[in-house]
């Protein structure tokens, strides 16, 4: 997980990160967070009747922090962790508003003190992630790392982002990795048909861990949350994501 998104922090950043849209300078690519993150927060500060004003969110999976200057006009102060050292160094250098950069080692939230902020938030991160048993340790980290009372969301895959995806998924690895390589070998000759295929790192870091969500709010409530709810991800195509949300007991 580190070495293929060093590599890719290293080599095509912006496109790792938002793959959906061709970002040519840092004003495109944190106007598009801004616009990203009313639609994700919205929906869940209003289930919980939330006011963030004051409160210090955790956001696991920054990357350059593209959701930073939009989460800024909600919380207080607003705090990122990711497996990238790239990644963390070119947000710093780029990201338009204030914020805390946490280098994290991709399986926990180590550097994050327990009950330290209100509010946890990961967008497009588990999606890629390809072991369940991280996830799962995921979800026990924010429990550790939330106040009592207080609420995470967090993106999570059900299925493929398209259907050409989906039949890729269905084959051995080891035919994965060759369609993965030839894909991307199209990709980087200017082949667009080939999709959303990084130049860089490996498939199983992509494609991730398709999760359930009735598996998701198992996971959930093993590790003390409560109130759970599923909300549908209205910004992936093809019902391929869901937000789970709760509040720690």
């Amino acid at each position: 997980m580190h070495q293929d998104w060093e590599l890719r922090a290293k080599t095509e950043a912006y496109f790792a990160i938002d793959s959906e849209v061709h970002h040519e300078n840092a004003e495109s690519f944190y106007r598009r967070g801004s616009e990203i993150v009313p639609k994700i927060v919205d929906p869940i500060l209003s289930h919980f009747a939330i006011d963030p004003s004051s409160m210090r969110l955790l956001e696991i999976g920054c990357g350059m922090g593209r959701l930073f200057p939009g989460l800024k006009n909600y919380f207080a102060t607003v705090i990122g962790i990711d497996v990238s050292e790239t990644m963390l160094r070119k947000g710093s250098e780029s990201c338009p508003v204030e914020a805390e950069w946490v280098h994290g080692d991709g399986v926990s939230l180590k550097g994050v003190a327990d009950n330290s902020v209100d509010y946890v938030l990961t967008f497009e991160v588990f999606q890629h992630i390809a072991s369940e048993e991280v996830l799962v340790a995921y979800f026990d980290e924010m429990s550790r790392v939330l106040r009592p009372g207080c609420i995470f969301q967090a993106q999570m895959r059900k299925g493929s982002d398209s259907r050409k995806q989906a039949l890729v998924r269905k084959l051995p690895p080891t035919a994965q990795r060759a369609v993965f390589f030839l894909l991307r070998a199209l990709r980087k000759v200017g082949f667009k048909r080939a999709g959303n295929i990084p130049m860089t790192g490996t498939i199983e870091t992509w494609l991730g861990t398709e999760i359930a969500p009735k598996r998701a709010m198992e996971i959930a409530s093993n590790v003390g949350f409560v109130d759970l709810v599923i909300v549908d991800d209205t910004i992936h195509a093809n019902e391929m994501g869901y937000w789970i949300a709760g509040r720690l007991l």
